[in-house]
Parts: C-alpha cells; structure tokens; sequence
C-alpha cells in the first residue's frame, strides 16, 4: 500500500509519515535525496521528530540503489519524491510494484511555490492513500495555511523560476526563503514568459479570485 501524506509548508507531513512508518513496528528504511540542505541525514519534522535516512543522489542511478538497499525492509519511506524526476516513469513503477508486498510512505508537499501541482503527486494519487494535513497556520496573519510561499531576496518569485530549490538550513545565508502562507497572503509574480501567463492564470490568479469572490 502507498500512504501520501501532503500539504503546505508545516502542515504535518513528515510528522504524520514518522508516526506511520513507526505504527507498522517493523524494520525499515527511509530516503532523502542527497540535495536535502536542511535535514541531513534525517527525515526531520518541524516539530522535532526525526527518523534516520539513507541520502540518495537524484542525479545518479538512485532507482538501482533504493531498490537494492530497500531489500528485506517491508517498510519504506521516501522523503521529497519531487526532487527525483530522472526516469520518473520507471520511478513510478518501481513504487507501484513494491507497494503490492511493501507499505511505502511519503511525505510530499501538493503543491510547488507557483501553485502548479507536484506531477508525481498526481501520478501516484489513484494508487494512494493521501492525507492532506491542516495544521499549518500562516505566517503573516496565523489563519489556516494552504501554500507555501517562496522568497528570492525578500522578494516573491516569478512564476516560472525554478520550481525546485532546496530549503537552506537554519542559521545559514540563502536568497530563498520559505514559509507557509494563506491564500490572501500567498504572491506569486507574473511570467516573465508571456506564453505562460495562461498557467499563470490558472494555477495562482483564478485560485486567488475564486477564493476571495
């Protein structure tokens, strides 16, 4: 069985993952791509709790080496999946198949800064049990939050930068910041693309306005 649990930024994610992963009381192992900058080594909740993980380069044969070191394990979890997208369609696969004989948690977020939705995520939610966690509170008015919002040099992103870039840890200098937000106080600039302003369109300034009408 595959067990997804998702939200924003500080919704419970990796808590929830954590407390599933033990629950089984059997072996098991977890992995964190090896660009994880915040938790090294460590599948590491907001609030503390911690499972230690094996890091795993994205960028390299990480499909060959999941599958070999996740043998004899019946539980696995796999933190941020968005950051592997080599061979996504074999990833995808290796993940149904073991869920027949194997419980595979994931924590995973539901949506990127721009509100474009995290494609594996969709790919595997037919397939899942997903939990979307509310426990997030908004960082600017501390109502329920439902994005996480991005920051290049206290400022926010454009639409079509980088969809993926790993949190710094804390204490440690980077123009980008994270952190949860509401829909009133999520901001996503325009592309600077223009053939993309209809994504823009769909995927921040519709939900905004069907939010607030």
């Amino acid at each position: 069985m595959i067990y997804i649990y998702t939200g924003c930024m500080a919704s419970g994610k990796t808590e929830n993952a954590i407390d599933k992963i033990l629950s089984f009381k059997e072996p098991f192992i977890v992995f964190q791509p090896s660009n994880n900058l915040r938790d090294k080594g460590f599948a590491k909740s907001r609030t503390g709790k911690s499972l230690p993980a094996t890091r795993v380069n994205p960028h390299e044969d990480f499909l060959k080496i999941i599958a070999e070191k996740s043998k004899g394990y019946d539980i696995i979890g796999i933190e941020e999946l968005f950051f592997f997208q080599k061979d996504r369609k074999k990833f995808i696969e290796f993940i149904l198949k073991s869920s027949k004989k194997k419980e595979i948690v994931l924590p995973l977020p539901d949506y990127y800064f721009n509100g474009e939705s995290i494609e594996l995520l969709e790919l595997l939610r037919p397939y899942s049990i997903v939990h979307t966690g509310e426990s997030g509170l908004c960082e600017e008015c501390g109502c329920l939050a439902t994005r996480s919002q991005r920051l290049y040099k206290g400022k926010p992103e454009f639409f079509d930068a980088e969809k993926v870039v790993p949190e710094s840890p804390k204490g440690t200098k980077s123009p980008f910041s994270y952190f949860p937000v509401c829909f009133k106080h999520w901001q996503v600039l325009p592309p600077k693309e223009d053939r993309l302003y209809p994504k823009y369109i769909k995927n921040y300034l519709n939900i905004k306005n069907l939010k607030f009408s």
